[in-house]
């Protein structure tokens, strides 16, 4: 919410439609028609949401998925597929790679798991206050948490920050109940979800108190200046894509093209002076 909304809102709100969907307050067809144009709002977002599409169309085979209203939210989806393409273009010039059989991350993993989503364990540990509904999406959202970390992609591992917010907000959600039905009896199961709460506040909190924090003035540089200045030089490939590699019939080339400006982006900034 903080730091990308951006990504936030897809992400939470797809992640509602599943939860009204395992309540059969929606349709799968809801749920597709919806699905198609988020990508373009945020397709690694809507890439830790693709599973439970999946997953809800394969519930579905083989009668119920062949009706009217699905065949409409396929042919909607259908018209996003030149969305879809633009946002691939040059997709192989992003930085990407597993990262399971590098030396050491095995113990990092472990590590990390431990520290970002100890909410599993209370959850699985208290399964019993999990409605049946949800169970199988808090499921598949918990081994996605699991696994995304294996795999990076973009220059500050875009893939796992991005991809991990639908299920990290299945997996508060479910949470969060835990935590209001399990009994305030100072057992250890109670101290464990409010040591949880307490150290997980210290982002907000400070995320709050910066926003009442004196700040320095937006930059208003173009994408391509703001990042050769604080990157050195090197363009966003996760963001940018050449001209060349764009299909003449996708996106016409030939208007006003962004370049690095020869300006001070932050002059106020004491941690960012121009050279």
């Amino acid at each position: 919410m903080f730091w990308v909304p951006n990504h936030m809102t897809p992400g939470w709100w797809f992640a509602l439609l599943a939860l009204l969907y395992v309540r059969r307050e929606i349709d799968l067809a809801f749920l597709v028609a919806s699905f198609a144009p988020l990508l373009l709002w945020s397709p690694l977002a809507m890439l830790g949401a693709a599973p439970f599409v999946a997953l809800f169309g394969v519930e579905q085979l083989p009668v119920k998925i062949f009706t009217p209203r699905n065949f409409a939210a396929a042919a909607a989806g259908l018209a996003f597929l030149p969305v879809a393409i633009y946002l691939t273009l040059d997709a192989g010039e992003v930085p990407h790679g597993f990262l399971l059989l590098l030396p050491g991350f095995a113990a990092l993993w472990a590590i990390f798991l431990i520290v970002e989503i100890p909410h599993a364990a209370i959850v699985a540990l208290q399964w019993r206050f999990i409605p049946a509904s949800d169970r199988r999406i808090l499921a598949l959202a918990i081994a996605a948490l699991v696994f995304i970390p294996i795999y990076s992609l973009g220059p500050n591992d875009d893939f796992a920050m991005r991809v991990s917010i639908m299920p990290l907000f299945l997996l508060a959600f479910c949470f969060t109940r835990v935590a209001m039905l399990t009994p305030r009896d100072n057992g250890l199961m109670a101290t464990a979800i409010s040591v949880i709460v307490l150290v997980s506040a210290e982002t907000p909190i400070a995320e709050i108190m910066r926003s009442f924090s004196p700040a320095f003035a937006i930059s208003d540089c173009n994408l391509l200046t703001a990042s050769a200045r604080s990157t050195g030089g090197s363009l966003p490939t996760n963001y940018l894509a050449p001209v060349s590699a764009v299909p003449a019939w996708l996106i016409a080339t030939d208007g006003p093209r962004l370049t690095v400006e020869q300006r001070k982006c932050w002059p106020d900034h004491p941690f960012l002076k121009e050279r």
